[in-house]
């Protein structure tokens, strides 16, 4: 089970009452802090997930500083955004860090990951090394979709 499946599971029961974070850490013979950044899975923004869209390799640690970088500012979730490859291929904390200050100061470069978003917020797609990736729970009517991409690229 990864430890993003064990996040969500832990602040489940935390959320339902059924536990606090110091009997998980009891529990699981574990830390708070431990107990603490596997809870901050559930606390991300989930635009920032889509975007990451598997988290088999993003620890607990990187998790909270995911959060952390998030809170700071709407840049900084664009950027987390932005660099959500790096996380997917399990970026650690300083690593994550690092490229988001990069992504803020314009030095950041993934061949032009650019995420698109319905008005409401919700991650649609990414442009990611010129291909359009769509995000997983995007319901897509395939024959319609062609259509309108044949109708767009008529010259």
């Amino acid at each position: 089970m990864s430890e993003f499946s064990k996040g969500l599971s832990y602040a489940k029961l935390k959320e339902d009452g059924k536990l606090t974070q110091e009997q998980l850490a009891e529990i699981l013979s574990c830390s708070r802090k431990k107990v603490q950044n596997l809870l901050c899975f559930a606390k991300v923004d989930k635009s920032i997930w889509d975007a990451v869209a598997n988290m088999s390799k993003v620890s607990a640690r990187s998790a909270e500083t995911i959060l952390s970088l998030s809170k700071k500012s709407p840049a900084h979730k664009e950027a987390l955004i932005e660099i959500a490859e790096e996380i997917r291929k399990g970026a650690g904390c300083a690593r994550i860090e690092k490229l988001v200050d990069e992504v803020l100061n314009g030095s950041f470069s993934t061949n032009e990951t650019e995420v698109i978003s319905s008005p409401s917020g919700q991650t649609i797609a990414a442009w990611k090394k010129g291909s359009l990736v769509f995000s997983k729970n995007i319901k897509i009517d395939k024959l319609k979709f062609n259509k309108m991409l044949v109708e767009f690229f008529k010259i």
